[in-house]
């Protein structure tokens, strides 16, 4: 009996050994049942997104008198195409007066030609926008040549489209943008200004009509008795640099407003934008 039960008492330590004692050195495991289907692995380390404000770093400063922040210097196309618009029409920059002073024997009178273009009576002054107008060069010393478009029509001062005439050119466009990126954030960037490269005596003309002949194609309107006595042609303001545009060398006066040397860049800047091309301070304006 008593070997008996040394016998039973040896086996309950035996299965109680191989219950808790590690087998071939590995422990004791628990293999999880797989789940159905092929568990796809994985294509690369995951990535974390996030959005932040790419400019936060620079808003950190409302003072004027601080040179901190970026330097951006916008450089604006000035030539001839920016004082059309979208669809082809040339804003002449200069404001034509019909009550202007003339020579009967040298030239017609410019009432009567504001009144055969459409401009009310009530009205003094009157600018013109030439569809599809361009210019061929005949001579390049002297500089002569003659211009083409399809039509003229007029915007007189007793419209309220008088005042805005020139922000619907592709200049004016890009000037209302840029005057309001720089005036929202006047004071966390440093604007400066760079012009294209253009020839020399770029100015505007001091009355309109400087260049000429424009002949006009559309039947309504050739027949019309034009700016050059006793010739059913026209004239336009239109501003010719001495030399092209292509073969002027990009000299320091080009840059406009310089951004480290002024104090007040920004302001500047933002100066320019705001006034049109036949603005009375030129030395501040924008000019194609």
């Amino acid at each position: 009996m008593a070997m008996k039960m040394r016998r039973f008492l040896l086996l309950c330590i035996v299965v109680l050994l191989a219950l808790t004692v590690p087998i071939g050195g590995v422990g004791w495991k628990y293999k999880h049942k797989k789940p159905p289907g092929k568990r796809p692995k994985p294509k690369g380390p995951a990535t974390f997104y996030i959005q932040v404000d790419p400019l936060r770093v620079v808003k950190t400063f409302n003072d004027p008198d601080v040179k901190v922040g970026p330097n951006i210097i916008l450089a604006m196309d000035t030539s001839m195409r920016m004082q059309y618009d979208f669809d082809g029409v040339y804003y002449d920059q200069r404001a034509w007066d019909k009550e202007a002073k003339f020579i009967a024997s040298q030239e017609p009178n410019p009432t009567a030609i504001a009144a055969t273009l459409g401009v009310s009576s009530a009205a003094r002054y009157y600018r013109r926008m030439y569809k599809n107008l361009y210019r061929k060069e005949l001579n390049t010393n002297p500089v002569t040549s003659e211009y083409y478009a399809d039509r003229i029509d007029v915007v007189d001062d007793q419209s309220p489209d008088f005042l805005s005439f020139h922000d619907v050119t592709r200049l004016g466009m890009a000037r209302d943008g840029l005057y309001q990126a720089i005036t929202e954030n006047l004071y966390i960037t440093n604007w400066g200004l760079q012009d294209m490269r253009h020839g020399q005596n770029d100015k505007l003309p001091d009355q309109p009509g400087n260049e000429q002949p424009v002949f006009l194609s559309d039947q309504s309107q050739t027949n019309l008795n034009g700016d050059i006595l006793n010739k059913k042609k026209w004239k336009v303001s239109y501003v010719l640099p001495n030399g092209r545009n292509v073969d002027a060398n990009s000299e320091g006066s080009d840059l406009r407003v310089k951004v480290i040397e002024q104090k007040d860049a920004s302001s500047k800047t933002a100066f320019f934008m705001m006034h049109p091309p036949d603005d009375s301070d030129q030395a501040n304006t924008l000019l194609p």
